[in-house]
């Protein structure tokens, strides 16, 4: 059987939206029956990172603040685009002035 792994960081904790089914303290209750039943162990930790945004949140961003007529945001925007993902799809329409 391929190894399963999980991502966990402390800072998960501090996600309170009261009322939600998200909770510290169900974070809490997951992580003590992992590690109380085994499982905990044969499970292989995955190092939390930062979230980057993809090619299409970056255009779909780009798109939204050209409407609102934000430049330095849409130029910003498209920066990151083209040096993060030179060869997608949108880098290629932004290139080619195809907002639509």
């Amino acid at each position: 059987m391929p190894p399963v792994g999980y991502v966990y960081d402390p800072l998960y904790l501090e996600h309170e939206m009261p009322g939600h089914p998200e909770s510290p303290a169900r974070l809490r209750a997951i992580m003590a029956h992992l590690e109380e039943s085994g499982v905990l162990a044969r499970l292989t930790a995955i190092e939390p990172r930062d979230a980057t945004p993809g090619a299409e949140i970056l255009w779909l961003a780009l798109r939204v603040e050209r409407g609102l007529g934000d430049r330095n945001a849409e130029a910003s925007l498209g920066f990151q685009l083209r040096r993060n993902f030179p060869d997608s799809r949108e880098a290629r329409a932004l290139m080619a002035g195809q907002y639509e």
